[in-house]
């Protein structure tokens, strides 16, 4: 199976969940991707935030005694919220409404140099207008080989050839390029897959499922912030998209692990007593601010 890039989608901050969420409507879930161009290759996120490491990491070398002042200041860091910390090193865990990556490449460039933190405060990493983020924002930082930024060079409020470039200006939407795996199968074999009836009927299945579960939110809810009152943050949206469903609260808390495992509590008591126990529906540790 091919891809085939359609878009450079930029910078999309506190909009991801949004546009991730639009990209599964128009071309269906498992059908698109985010990816990276790397010469003329296409990389994953976990090797472009490898190349994005490695430029903070030869940043740790030609300037050490910046690194130094932020290892003798620090207990950790963050971008936007303290709750940035839950990540520790892996970038992976993104519990906010925007991606952040910078606090997560300090972390670990600190322990490929076999430094610690030993300060007394969490440490913003975030804007230029701070000591620290003028320091350390991505948007300063130079990345390692400028020559592989794709061109022309997205605008924002990054500098050009910095490490936010890089991860801006290479990011790529791409979808399946279904008409060139169908063709080449038909010139193989003659043979234009058809759907079969077994996909058919798991596809009728997931979306009566979600169909079920969205009547049943419309009751469940309710209930669950009525139960909520007082232990954590009230529901105000939902979606499902099977088989999950995802929720927006009223507000945002720095530290939403307890009130996550409350809601998740909550929630899959409720669809037990419907019966819907071995759906495995589950509300991913996603929170929304308002």
């Amino acid at each position: 199976m091919t891809w085939k890039t359609i878009a450079r989608p930029g910078y999309f901050g506190k909009t991801r969940d949004e546009k991730l969420k639009m990209y599964d409507e128009e071309f269906g879930l498992g059908n698109w991707r985010i990816a990276w161009m790397w010469n003329e290759a296409s990389i994953d996120y976990h090797v472009a935030c490898t190349l994005y490491e490695d430029a903070y990491y030869a940043d740790s070398f030609q300037r050490q005694a910046i690194w130094m002042e932020l290892t003798h200041q620090a207990k950790d860091v963050f971008d936007i919220h303290e709750s940035d910390i839950q990540s520790t090193l892996d970038y992976t865990i993104q519990t906010g409404t925007a991606t952040h990556l910078q606090d997560i490449a300090i972390r670990r460039v600190v322990l490929r140099r076999g430094w610690t933190f030993s300060g007394r405060e969490y440490v913003q990493i975030r804007g230029h207008k701070t000591y620290w983020g003028l320091q350390l924002s991505p948007g300063k930082i130079p990345f390692q080989v400028s020559r592989n930024i794709q061109k022309p060079n997205l605008q924002g409020w990054w500098d050009e050839n910095s490490v936010e470039d890089f991860y801006q200006s290479n990011k790529v939407l791409q979808v399946r390029d279904w008409d060139d795996f169908h063709h080449a199968a038909y010139e193989l074999t003659g043979y234009r897959r058809q759907q079969t009836d077994a996909e058919k009927r798991a596809n009728a299945l997931e979306s009566a499922l979600e169909k079920q579960i969205n009547q049943l939110c419309k009751k469940m809810i309710p209930a669950i912030n009525k139960k909520l009152k007082g232990k954590a943050p009230q529901i105000i949206s939902y979606r499902v998209r099977f088989p999950f469903i995802g929720i927006e609260l009223d507000c945002y808390d720095e530290d939403l692990m307890e009130e996550g495992r409350i809601i998740q509590e909550i929630a899959q008591a409720e669809l037990d007593s419907h019966g819907l126990n071995m759906m495995k529906v589950s509300i991913p540790a996603k929170y929304y601010a308002k």
